[in-house]
C-alpha cells in the first residue's frame, strides 16, 4: 500500500479516535452537569428533613428528662410556698413526661424515611420509638406510684418485660428507675441519629 495512503488511513483512523474520546468525554460531563444540581437539591432535602427531626427530638428530650422536670416542679412548689415531698414530684414529673406530644417526632421521622438512606432511616426509627417508650413507661410509673398496690407492681413489670422482648432485651424490666433508663437509651439513640445523618451528607446522596 502505498505510503502516503496508509499515512492518510492512519491520520483519519486517529481522527475517529479522538472524535469519540471527545464526544464520551463530553456525553459523561454532561451526566455529570445534570446530576450535578439534582444531587444538590437532594442533599439539601435530606439536611432539612434531619435537621426537622433532630430538632424535634432535641424538644422531645428536653421536656422528658425525669431529673430534670422533677427538681423543676418541686422548686416551683416550694417557691409558691407549697412544698412537696420528692415522691410527690416524681409523679407530677411522670405525669407531664406520659403526656409529652410525640407527633412532631413521628412526623418528622416520616419525612426522614422517604428522603433515606437505610443508615439515617434505622437510626431516625430507633430514637422515635424510644420517644414512645418513655412516655410509655411515665405511664406505668404514674399508675404504681399512685396505687402502690402489688397489682400494679407486677402489671408495671410485666410491661417491662414485654418492652424488653420488643426492643431486644433493653434491660428495663431489671432497672431500678425504668424511666431514667429509657431516657438515657433515648438520648444516646438521639446522638446516634445526628451522626448517621451527618455521614450520610458527607456521601453523595443515594
Amino acid at each position: 500500500m502505498d505510503s502516503a495512503v496508509t499515512g492518510s488511513l492512519i491520520a483519519s483512523s486517529a481522527a475517529v479516535l479522538a472524535a469519540g474520546a471527545a464526544l464520551g468525554a463530553g456525553r459523561f460531563q454532561a451526566r455529570g452537569a445534570h446530576h450535578g444540581p439534582i444531587d444538590a437539591v437532594r442533599r439539601q432535602h435530606q439536611r432539612e428533613a434531619y435537621a426537622a427531626l433532630l430538632s424535634a427530638l432535641y424538644a422531645f428530650t428536653e421536656a422528658t428528662n425525669p431529673t430534670a422536670v422533677a427538681r423543676s416542679l418541686y422548686m416551683e412548689a416550694e417557691a409558691a410556698g407549697a412544698p412537696i415531698s420528692r415522691t410527690e414530684a416524681e409523679l407530677r414529673a411522670s405525669i407531664e413526661i406520659q403526656n409529652t406530644d410525640t407527633t412532631p417526632v413521628r412526623s418528622a421521622r416520616a419525612v426522614v424515611v422517604l428522603e433515606g438512606p437505610d443508615s439515617v432511616v434505622s437510626s431516625a426509627y430507633k430514637a422515635a420509638n424510644l420517644a414512645q417508650v418513655v412516655t410509655g413507661i411515665a405511664a406505668t410509673e404514674v399508675h404504681a406510684i399512685r396505687s402502690g398496690g402489688a397489682q400494679w407492681r407486677q402489671l408495671r413489670t410485666a410491661f417491662l418485660r414485654e418492652l424488653d422482648e420488643t426492643l431486644g432485651d433493653s434491660g428495663f424490666a431489671s432497672e431500678e428507675d425504668p424511666l431514667a433508663a429509657a431516657y438515657s437509651q433515648l438520648t444516646n439513640h438521639v446522638a446516634e441519629f445526628a451522626e448517621a445523618a451527618r455521614d450520610a451528607l458527607s456521601r453523595r446522596p443515594q
